[in-house]
């Protein structure tokens, strides 16, 4: 749960910008910023139009390259995230979800882990910035892009993914191996 609240509060504050100021200056270009994740990958991805491409890049670097985390934002997240968590519990196509995958992997397993909504209460901005420092790295990072790039969109993309730090560690997680059926 700390990699999708990682991810999740990326726009929630920067190091020069508020969460308002993120979403305003967004808005004002009528460009779009979408988060996604599946057990496997995060999905970070800005939509604009070309004419807005630098501003909406701006706003881009502050998102992905100096996230704050505040405290204030995480405590309304939290909560958000309990409430919203007790509610998808109530339906069956969670229920099936989450109980298929401890069938299938077991509880230990990524594929398997399901969290209470009580693990909210002792998420912390540490918990998200380690998780922030140690995986949002140029090694874990794919830039795509699509539309129409010149010359300076590529400069301007390459710029923004060579200041992405580099883990060095070379280390990635050990995965754990699914449990056989009883």
């Amino acid at each position: 749960f700390s990699a999708s609240s990682t991810l999740n509060m990326l726009s929630e504050g920067s190091e020069r910008m508020t969460a308002r100021q993120i979403a305003e200056r967004l808005d004002f270009y009528g460009s779009n910023f979408e988060v996604n994740m599946d057990r496997d990958f995060v999905y970070v991805t800005f939509n604009t139009l070309s004419k807005f491409f630098t501003p909406t890049l701006e706003v881009a670097e502050q998102i992905l390259l100096h996230p704050i985390f505040p405290e204030e934002e995480l405590a309304s997240y939290r909560e958000k995230r309990k409430q919203g968590l007790a509610i998808e519990r109530m339906k069956v196509d969670t229920i099936v979800r989450e109980n298929f995958g401890k069938a299938l992997f077991g509880e230990k397993h990524p594929y398997g882990i399901t969290y209470p909504e009580s693990a909210y209460d002792t998420l912390t901005r540490n918990d998200l910035t380690d998780l922030y420092r140690n995986r949002y790295t140029a090694d874990n990072a794919l830039i795509v892009c699509s539309g129409r790039i010149d010359d300076q969109v590529l400069k301007a993309l390459c710029s923004l993914g060579e200041q992405l730090p580099r883990s060095g560690s070379g280390a990635g997680i050990e995965f754990p191996k699914g449990e056989s059926p009883p």
